[in-house]
């Protein structure tokens, strides 16, 4: 089965049975995306395929009325073209192609179920650009068809035609008038791409005809350099005429290319009863499936494309921060603010078996179980201890830990006490950089963080190199020193990065250093140490008679707490 990645073979035959091997081998990195919709009338689309060089794939339609049209194999980066034929039946209907080893979803509206199409060649007078609402205050507006770029035909509508947008706009992109009198449900369906520059953004708006009100749908932020389709529900708007508008908003600072749309439709009822939207791209990296934790730790991962990412801890909902710099994940999203990550003291959950859920928008993409052990407090004071662990990473190695108790665990170190050495707080700022502690020993995966009360931008200088941190989390302890609580800042950060021995962390608001510390970095001499298990006692800590056991977490590069 070359298009799932699988072959079998038949080994030996026995008296009862048969040995076989069955060998899954999938080259393939992603696909550009894992879902799209088709209008009933049928058409044609595509589907980009990241694979590495050398990686060879094959592509195989597995729905009669879905016919590949280019890309039926292909070795490393490539793209596979499809066509659709229309739909005969009332009803949607939904077909898969199997692309190296991964599934791609076509789901077509039933032949009763377009509402509105506009792939923008022929209908460019029934569009509106303005700042307000269509039927009043018309202006000078940047939007305009291009034939710069467009995802099917020749044209789409931009607001940039020009090159890159004017600053200080807020301009939107009106539709014809969309009747959803009849209908109980529908969806939205586009096109895009996009390049807006920090602080601005591209905005979906929906506005009823009747009663006037206007409401947010959805926010795009950052880069997508390919042309994507993006769904959004409706059904919250039907029963009357709608109008839809594409906003391009502006801070009047730095500008970029702009925003692309085409191929826009909305499809009707028996559409949504098929299946879900698929899940969002975005990964849960930390806490490891099934994983022990303990003290401080990190929930971590990315997502290409986030309003939100919002944690669920023992049911509550928690908001991560955002848009954290991961040139890893530009392969898969095109661009590199994907990060998210959220401080978490586990001690606070108490000790047992936890699920996290992680969502997008709403919209879960992972949940996983963790076992949570404490010693008894939310916060341990007032305790030390060094111990040595025999043969870990290797036979013959000798590996030093120490308590941290700004972590809540225990960090490797050289057998050396920390630096003491570096100042925390600078007078007439409102910041404070509470971890790294000053002098502390640090080790694995780790996250700098604390919170500053008035900031356009949090730089970390690691090694001399600034690295932005994300700000504006919820921190409701400085409400009484801020006045307000959006004040947290954070990096995720791995100390093996920086290689072993001293370092100068400095942290900056608006190029103002606020707080500098020395940390001591103990590495295994890799980035990240893969392979290796290991559990030990540690005597008589916290406590003398008391035994606390750890054991090696690879996804945390560093010890957890584990019961006794």
């Amino acid at each position: 089965d070359l298009a799932n990645g699988i072959e079998v073979s038949v080994d030996a035959a026995r008296s009862t049975s048969f040995q076989v091997t069955i060998a899954y081998t999938v080259c393939a990195d992603s696909l550009s995306s894992t879902h799209q919709f088709s209008a009933g009338r049928g058409g044609s689309s595509g589907v980009g395929v990241r694979a590495p060089s050398g990686c060879s794939w094959v592509a195989v339609s597995n729905s009669s009325w879905i016919r590949i049209t280019a890309g039926s194999s292909g070795s490393g980066n490539g793209s596979v073209s499809y066509a659709v034929t229309a739909n005969p039946n009332p009803t949607a209907r939904t077909g898969t192609l199997s692309i190296g080893g991964w599934t791609f979803t076509v789901t077509q509206a039933g032949a009763n179920d377009d509402l509105f199409e506009d792939d923008m060649e022929n209908r460019a007078n029934e569009w509106f650009e303005s700042t307000c609402r269509p039927d009043g205050c018309a202006i000078s507006s940047p939007w305009a068809l291009t034939t710069t770029a467009s995802r099917s035909g020749t044209r789409a509508w931009t607001d940039s035609p020009g090159g890159n947008y004017q600053n200080d706009l807020n301009v939107a992109l009106w539709s014809p008038i969309i009747d959803l009198t009849e209908f109980t449900s529908a969806t939205l369906t586009f096109w895009h791409q996009f390049d807006f520059a920090s602080g601005d953004s591209g905005n979906v708006w929906v506005a009823g005809t009747e009663d006037g009100q206007s409401e947010h749908l959805q926010t795009f932020t950052g880069t997508r350099t390919t042309w994507q389709q993006a769904s959004i529900d409706l059904s919250p708007f039907v029963g009357e005429p709608i109008r839809l508008a594409f906003q391009l908003w502006s801070d009047a600072t730095d500008t970029a290319d702009g925003w692309y749309i085409d191929d826009v439709a909305v499809f009707s009822p028996d559409f949504m009863t098929l299946e879900p939207l698929p899940p969002p791209q975005a990964r849960l990296e930390n806490p490891a499936l099934e994983s022990s934790q303990s003290g401080i730790g990190i929930i971590s991962g990315w997502a290409c494309e986030a309003g939100e990412i919002v944690i669920e801890l023992a049911g509550s909902p928690v908001p991560a921060v955002y848009g954290t710099p991961r040139g890893d994940t530009r392969s898969v999203c095109g661009d590199s603010n994907n990060g998210f990550s959220l401080l978490v003291n586990w001690s606070n959950l108490g000790a047992g078996e936890h699920t996290i859920r992680a969502l997008v928008d709403g919209v879960e993409f992972a949940r996983t179980t963790v076992r949570v052990t404490t010693f008894g407090v939310d916060f341990l004071r007032g305790v030390s201890g060094t111990f040595d662990l025999p043969n870990f990473p290797s036979a013959g190695a000798t590996t030093v830990i120490q308590w941290e108790e700004s972590q809540q665990n225990f960090v490797i170190t050289a057998g050396q006490p920390g630096t003491g050495g570096g100042h925390s707080r600078v007078a007439g700022l409102s910041a404070v950089l509470e971890n790294p502690s000053l002098g502390s020993s640090q080790s694995g995966i780790g996250i700098i963080s604390g919170w500053a009360c008035e900031a356009q931008e949090i730089v970390i200088e690691l090694a001399g190199s600034p690295v932005p941190a994300v700000y504006g989390t919820p921190r409701g302890d400085t409400r009484s020193v801020c006045g307000d609580s959006n004040n947290g800042f954070s990096l995720l950060v791995n100390w093996s990065n920086l290689g072993a021995g001293e370092h100068t962390i400095r942290a900056l608001v608006d190029g103002v250093e606020f707080a500098r510390t020395t940390v001591r970095v103990t590495t295994f001499g890799v980035d990240f140490l893969r392979g290796v298990s290991g559990t030990f006692d540690l005597p008589n800590f916290p406590s003398a008679g008391a035994t606390t056991v750890i054991q090696w977490e690879e996804s945390l590069q560093n010890f957890v707490i584990i019961p006794y």
